[in-house]
């Protein structure tokens, strides 16, 4: 038990910027189990989110609410996974070789691609949370960070490792098995339930499917996915749940199996 609660601990420390201190030193195991908990550091942030938006929406109007939900979500995570999507999205759609996309994933700099797909991304996200009805958007908001967390346990686990040399998900990645990603799943599962019942399971299925989709692109591409792809999975996925939300709502099926 206080194992789990270690990697617990550590996987919300690694998603997010809440300041927790880990006792001891920690292992390359301890990160890769760590991953079996990414879903509870997804409870985290949009738990987070939701008391932002709440109480955004006591000053001002849903829309601008959406854009404090937002700002919170880029604060909380410190941008780590908006900066892997700029990333990617420069390396991918640079038209290059794999050695050069990987290259220029490398980068510090951002290109236009990565700018085009955070705007994209953030844009989707700001409408979808929009025109949400707020009580269905409460719900949304702990199901997609819960779902896109899970979606980067299976893609750590599920795809090889793309770089030869040193990079931020080698110690996850050479660390994590099934077992972590069936850990994950059972909690995410757990968690979407509690919080949309069958909706949840909806949501988070087709964010999994999208985001799992996106990480078997660029594992082709690249010959395996790297710190950066696994930031650019995370936010295709909650993209999709908030959207594929959006729609639910707007066909009248949300309002009813939440």
């Amino acid at each position: 038990m206080l194992r789990w609660c270690r990697w617990t601990l550590i996987s919300v420390q690694f998603l997010t910027r809440f300041p927790f201190h880990i006792k001891g030193e920690v292992s390359e195991q301890d990160l890769g189990r760590s991953t079996a908990f990414f879903p509870v550091a997804g409870l985290v942030v949009g738990l987070f989110l939701l008391v932002v938006y709440r109480a955004a929406l006591l000053l001002w109007p849903q829309q601008v609410a959406a854009v404090v939900a937002l700002a919170g979500l880029v604060v909380v995570t410190g941008g780590l996974h908006l900066d892997g999507l700029m990333d990617t999205a420069d390396g991918m759609m640079s038209g290059k070789s794999r050695e050069k996309m990987l290259d220029i994933m490398k980068d510090s700099r951002v290109g236009a691609m990565g700018v085009i797909a955070c705007f994209l991304i953030l844009a989707l996200k700001l409408m979808g949370l929009s025109f949400l009805a707020p009580q269905n958007a409460y719900r949304v908001m702990i199901i997609f960070t819960v779902t896109g967390r899970c979606s980067m346990t299976w893609a750590l686990a599920g795809f090889r490792y793309a770089r030869t040399g040193s990079g931020t998900g080698r110690p996850f990645a050479e660390n994590v098995t099934a077992r972590e990603g069936v850990v994950a799943t059972v909690i995410a599962l757990a968690l979407v339930t509690a919080v949309g019942g069958f909706a949840g399971l909806v949501l988070a299925a087709t964010g999994v499917v999208c985001g799992l989709a996106i990480a078997c692109y660029i594992s082709r591409k690249l010959g395996g996915l790297t710190g950066d792809t696994y930031g650019a999975v995370n936010e295709i996925t909650e993209t999709a749940v908030i959207l594929a939300a959006l729609a639910m709502e707007g066909q009248g099926w949300l309002s009813w199996v939440l």
